[in-house]
């Protein structure tokens, strides 16, 4: 709601003596996931059911467009990528449409079709799926992605990685409820199911100062 949004501005603006910078992305609803990759290579792919620890995805997510097997040379050897597992939405109308001609069950959003994809046994099957995987959270040492969101968004960006779009700087509280609207015009054109909009502080340090509670960060809604 409006007045949430407010709140946490102001909450934020108590915080953070120095201007500041809010950035506004679509929540996408899919199937939460972490890759680690170590000597740029992935080794692990998990479902992030508990934030820790979850299944064991790694084979099915090598079939999965936006899931880089390697990573280009100028990476860090060793990080994670957070992200979301998703069915597109014109993947997911096509998918129940066959299920529908073989008398199958059909799946009752893009978000279920996704998580029955990536847990199938047969790989080939996850495959044929059609999957995308879109990362919005970089874990690394060396800081290579730069100080703020937006400096990561970018350097995705230039290595052709898939991001949810559209995203949004905001400057203000104004900024921030204009993303919302525009979103909210825009949601049935979207080829992706989205449960909301996230905002984040854009600064690394300042997300760092704020922390968590212990379930969510102090500096996101």
């Amino acid at each position: 709601t409006n007045s949430e949004v407010q709140q946490f501005y102001e909450k934020v603006s108590a915080s953070i003596a120095e201007d500041i910078k809010i950035v506004a992305e679509t929540k996408v609803d899919g199937l939460s996931a972490s890759l680690r990759y170590e000597n740029r290579k992935l080794v692990l792919a998990l479902t992030r059911g508990d934030g820790a620890k979850g299944e064991d995805i790694t084979n099915n997510v090598l079939h999965i467009t936006g899931v880089r097997k390697n990573l280009p040379a100028e990476f860090p050897k060793e990080l994670e990528i957070r992200g979301e597992v998703f069915m597109p939405k014109d993947v997911f109308a096509n998918l129940n449409d066959e299920r529908k001609n073989q008398g199958l069950n059909l799946f009752s959003t893009p978000r279920n079709a996704a998580a029955g994809s990536v847990r199938q046994l047969n790989s080939s099957v996850t495959k044929s799926r059609k999957l995308g995987f879109f990362g919005y959270t970089i874990i690394e040492k060396e800081n290579f992605f730069g100080d703020t969101i937006i400096d990561m968004r970018k350097k995705l960006e230039k290595y052709n990685f898939n991001l949810n779009k559209p995203a949004m700087l905001c400057n203000s509280l104004s900024d921030m409820m204009f993303f919302h609207k525009s979103v909210s015009n825009i949601r049935g054109k979207l080829n992706y199911d989205i449960d909301g909009i996230v905002y984040k502080i854009n600064s690394l340090s300042e997300q760092q100062k704020m922390g968590h509670t212990n379930r969510w960060p102090r500096w996101a809604l």
